[in-house]
């Protein structure tokens, strides 16, 4: 992309171009729009979606799975449609295993030993504890997409919009220890 748009005053397409084909790392995407600047704002701002925590993110609550047969968690939405909770079936007792909890197999249903805390809040996530959340359904980040820089075409200059997502206040992070013991499965 920053190719396109032109790495040098001399090689970009438009004026100012190359100052926003700098900022163009990681995990970005280029929104092209005749909209004014506070609607495209507001736009990005609406964006927010639970999702699954990745390894190496800090735990935003502690979860505890209880001793006896596992089942993953039901959302707020699964049970407003009268969804039952439903054991995991047999053949994922070895996965569950090998991510740490202490299972076996009772008569053909998935039960665990004694009660084991899969993470603690505020503390880093491993691989194993992040693939065991989203095994039980837990979702405890928030999907954002900020709009980080803002090209004028009139003037050819690039502008900071929002502060990295990393730096900004999660949404949703005021829970409290309410919160974490209603998130106890």
């Amino acid at each position: 992309m920053a190719l396109a748009l032109g790495t040098s005053s001399e090689r970009e397409h438009l004026p100012g171009l190359s100052k926003l084909s700098s900022h163009l790392k990681g995990q970005v995407g280029l929104f092209f729009t005749s909209w004014d600047i506070q609607e495209t704002l507001d736009y990005f701002h609406s964006i927010s979606k639970p999702d699954f925590a990745r390894s190496g993110s800090i735990a935003t609550q502690t979860f505890v799975v209880q001793s006896g047969p596992l089942c993953p968690v039901l959302s707020k939405v699964d049970e407003e449609a009268g969804m039952k909770q439903t054991p995991f079936p047999s053949s994922m007792e070895p996965l569950l295993r090998k991510l740490g909890l202490s299972t076996r197999l009772e008569r053909g249903v998935v039960t665990l030993s004694t009660e084991q805390t899969v993470c603690e809040k505020g503390k880093q996530l491993t691989t194993e504890q992040a693939h065991l959340l989203k095994l039980f359904g837990v979702r405890t980040s928030v999907f954002r997409v900020s709009l980080r820089y803002l090209w004028d075409k009139e003037t050819g200059d690039v502008k900071e919009q929002d502060p990295p997502i990393e730096d900004a206040e999660p949404a949703g992070d005021s829970s409290s220890e309410e919160d974490d013991e209603e998130m106890e499965d």
